[in-house]
């Protein structure tokens, strides 16, 4: 549950999450006023700041640091003021031709879900996952980025690492999961910290979709990285990947077999 914030501390909190997504440090009140040149002052800033800390948005991961944004303040952003990105208008377009060749060269449709997981993978700079049914109705769950984790600072803790790719190397319970988190067609789930109920993934954000052909869902996508993920691209990201794979399976694969 959240509390109602003012216009000032949506903008605080909203300046918070979208620089420690940038610069993956704590952020001060100082920052704050010169990087956004604000109205209020610096001592304003950080009073309001305490407010948001009193209330669960953010926290102060060392007692002399500035303040980092909490799962809750994550969550406020993404359900209130998170402006999803624009991007080029042909940029999908590059996206939808380089499957649709890869289609083209394969033989099992499989083989564009693998490419898709590679695709999401490079486009977002994180872990990219599709589940597709295999032969026979079984389920198989593509990954690609894992190597990305490496890079970022929340997982140089060798214990989340290991953890996290341990649950990649286990596919089975993760696809089984992703597969119970996919929500209806058409519509992007973000869970993120602790709102997982998958222990490995709990120092992640997870951000799902199903995919499938007309309203008739076959299968999940979803990208993964840490709590620091930049919702405002990731989340269109997802949706319009998951509209183009459903696309590119039906016209090369799908549609055949009807």
């Amino acid at each position: 549950m959240t509390h109602s914030l003012t216009s000032r501390q949506q903008a605080i909190l909203s300046n918070v999450v979208e620089t420690h997504i940038e610069t993956a440090q704590p952020v001060g009140s100082r920052f704050m006023a010169e990087r956004y040149r604000v109205s209020c002052s610096s001592a304003t800033i950080r009073h309001e700041m305490g407010l948001l800390e009193e209330d669960g948005y953010l926290m102060h991961p060392h007692t002399s640091s500035g303040r980092v944004p909490t799962d809750l303040g994550y969550r406020y952003y993404v359900d209130h003021t998170m402006q999803e990105d624009d991007f080029p208008v042909d940029f999908f377009e590059r996206v939808r031709a380089d499957l649709e060749k890869a289609s083209e060269q394969m033989e099992e449709p499989e083989r564009v879900a693998e490419e898709a997981s590679r695709t999401l993978s490079a486009l977002a700079r994180e872990i990219g996952m599709v589940v597709f049914p295999d032969q026979g109705n079984r389920l198989r769950l593509y990954v690609q980025g894992s190597v990305t984790m490496l890079d970022k600072p929340e997982f140089r803790d060798l214990d989340k690492l290991r953890n996290l790719l341990s649950a990649i190397e286990s596919r089975q319970e993760l696809m089984s999961w992703l597969q119970g988190k996919d929500g209806t067609h058409g519509t992007v789930s973000v869970f993120i910290g602790e709102e997982n109920d998958h222990d490995a993934l709990r120092e992640c954000s997870v951000i799902c979709t199903p995919y499938g052909v007309d309203d008739t869902t076959i299968g999940t996508l979803a990208i993964v990285g840490p709590r620091r993920l930049r919702y405002s691209r990731m989340v269109p990201l997802a949706a319009r990947m998951a509209e183009i794979v459903g696309e590119v399976l039906d016209a090369g694969f799908l549609g055949d077999r009807s």
